[in-house]
């Protein structure tokens, strides 16, 4: 009986036991599964998000490739279509010298033909006063058949010599139609290619007031360097002394190692351009480099532009200034590289703004609509702020 007592004591001791136990251990397992799946949790709610981060940083790749690449389009849209304009500029100038050489034509061959019809009259009336003698009158007086006979005889002398430029006015007459029917064409022509061109130069002021727009919200409003080259405006008490300045401030940007993405490579490509570079403007030099005038000597070229005619960046580079300066009026300087400079003025609408990038042939302003008197564009090229002869650099003039 004892024995059977101390047997059920000692199950009810081991169950006891093993129940704490249970008890014990699960009390610790159940948080421990807990904290794995939460570690679990995190590291997938990690990935999720570095998936999502690496999405996005691929749209925003792609995208900024796709705005590179529309920029690009739109850049190369500009210059095919300015020398579109330009080549029509030119084809213009070629019709209005032809206008202008069958104008002249008319005017004289009409002068020719008016003496014609005049020595045409006078011939006429001298006929009418010869036909015009009486034949009775070598009856009556015997002095009066002589010249009666010799009136007959400058008559029939006279017949010819009339119906001779009576043929003369019959070729002037059909040549006079001609060349009336060839300045009737050719103003028509050049009619139509002005309106073409007024039809481009819309479309290229759309495209560059789009892209004003798009580079006034990439670099806001007013930004540091645009105060900064205010500044440089205001003190600056000659062109050299800009130059200078504005070199300093590139130097400046440079030694800070400043991220420029739209950068174009410079060093050691202008100097290889000697004897290639366009004129900035369509027209002919009216002005030459070293031209004496009242004060000095001229330190570019003058070129008499065309009425509302498209100006180019004559080589690739950077614009370091775009705006009025002292009396040169709407300036705009470009840095080239290795010290070179090309300067523009007599602009009467700028498109560019300081720090902008171009490509050569890229448009840069349009000149004045004036058409008397043609306006003018001033053109320097400068190395390390010394001017120099644009004459061998330029493809014309």
């Amino acid at each position: 009986m004892l024995k059977r007592h101390n047997h059920h004591k000692k199950r009810r001791l081991i169950c006891s036991v093993t129940l704490g136990a249970a008890l014990v251990f699960g009390s610790f397992t159940l948080p421990a599964t807990q904290e794995v799946d939460s570690n679990a949790q995190r590291l997938k709610d990690l990935q999720a998000q570095i998936e999502a981060s690496q999405k996005r940083k691929k749209i925003a790749l792609i995208a900024a490739r796709s705005a590179e690449s529309d920029s690009e389009r739109t850049r190369q849209q500009m210059i095919a279509l300015t020398a579109e304009i330009r080549s029509g500029e030119a084809l213009s100038e070629t019709l209005e010298d032809k206008v202008d050489t069958l104008e002249k034509d008319v005017e004289i061959k009409t002068h020719v033909l008016d003496g014609r019809r005049q020595d045409i009259a006078e011939l006429l009336g001298a006929l009418e006063r010869l036909a015009a003698r009486p034949a009775a009158l070598s009856f009556l007086q015997p002095g009066e058949a002589i010249k009666t006979a010799r009136s007959a005889s400058l008559l029939s002398s006279l017949i010819p010599e009339v119906e001779k430029k009576i043929a003369l006015i019959k070729l002037d007459l059909a040549d006079l139609a001609t060349a009336e029917a060839s300045l009737i064409e050719e103003r028509s022509k050049h009619g139509d290619q002005l309106a073409a061109m007024e039809v481009q130069r819309i479309e290229l002021k759309n495209i560059v007031k789009a892209r004003q727009a798009e580079a006034k919200k990439a670099r806001g409003n007013v930004s540091e360097e645009t105060k900064r080259v205010a500044k440089m405006v205001r003190e600056a008490r000659s062109l050299e002394e800009l130059i200078a300045k504005l070199n300093a401030e590139a130097a400046r940007a440079a030694s800070a190692q400043a991220v420029d993405r739209g950068a174009i490579p410079l060093n050691g490509r202008f100097v290889k351009a000697r004897g290639k570079l366009p004129q900035p403007v369509s027209g002919k030099i009216s002005e030459r480099f070293g031209k004496k005038l009242l004060v000095g000597t001229l330190k570019g070229i003058r070129i008499k532009a065309r009425s509302k005619a498209q100006v180019i960046a004559p080589f690739d580079g950077q614009v370091v200034f775009a705006g009025p300066f002292r009396h040169y009026g709407q300036l705009i300087i470009i840095r080239h590289g290795d010290g070179y400079h090309s300067l523009l003025a007599g602009i009467d609408n700028i498109y560019v703004t300081t720090g902008q990038w171009l490509l050569g042939g890229e448009p840069v302003g349009i000149m004045s609509p004036s058409a008397s008197p043609l306006p003018e564009l001033y053109l320097e090229l400068r190395r390390k702020g010394r001017p120099f002869n644009p004459k061998s650099w330029l493809t014309t003039g």
